[in-house]
């Protein structure tokens, strides 16, 4: 850390010294610091998707949802193949609530990236979360059978499936006057 530090310290501007120090403050969780470093990360290298990506984790793991979600897009816009900048950025507008353009942004990388069962695995748990527990159920035994190993979509599943019985069950009795 000292290091960067004094690389920052010599050059303001030093973009990968900036990302770097933002990303070691990020993982002690001091927002204080690591967000301005990572703002000014991006601010002296805009096309830098490390930069832009690191800030939105940083927002979003602080709670800022909508500061989240305009890195990931910045991250997103600069490599629109970068499934994992994809995930946050469908992850963050889900926490800002909006889950319609959360899933239009994972429908829309499913349809680039159709063997990705983290994009799949991503649109079951919005369907779940946004009382659509059967389709999400179909979903996760699509990843499931893509990728047998992957264990939050065998727990997603269950967790489906319960409350689609839920919705699907007798209906409430109905109490005597």
């Amino acid at each position: 850390m000292k290091h960067l530090e004094q690389a920052v310290d010599l050059n303001p501007n030093y973009a990968s010294a900036l990302n770097n120090l933002g990303r070691l403050y990020a993982l002690r969780q001091d927002w204080t610091n690591a967000i301005p470093l990572l703002e000014r990360a991006r601010a002296a290298d805009p096309k830098d998707l490390d930069a832009a990506f690191n800030l939105g984790n940083a927002r979003l793991r602080k709670g800022d949802a909508a500061g989240a979600v305009a890195a990931f897009e910045a991250a997103h816009a600069l490599n629109p193949d970068h499934l994992l900048a994809l995930n946050m950025l469908a992850q963050a507008l889900a926490y800002a609530g909006k889950p319609d353009r959360a899933l239009e942004y994972l429908t829309n990388g499913l349809e680039r990236h159709p063997e990705s069962p983290e994009l799949l695995f991503n649109i079951g748990q919005l369907y779940l979360r946004n009382g659509r527990p059967a389709e999400a159920a179909s979903l996760f035994k699509q990843v499931i059978a893509k990728a047998p190993t992957f264990a939050p979509a065998k727990t997603a599943l269950k967790e489906a499936e319960a409350a689609a019985a839920k919705l699907d069950g007798p209906p409430p009795l109905k109490s005597e006057k």
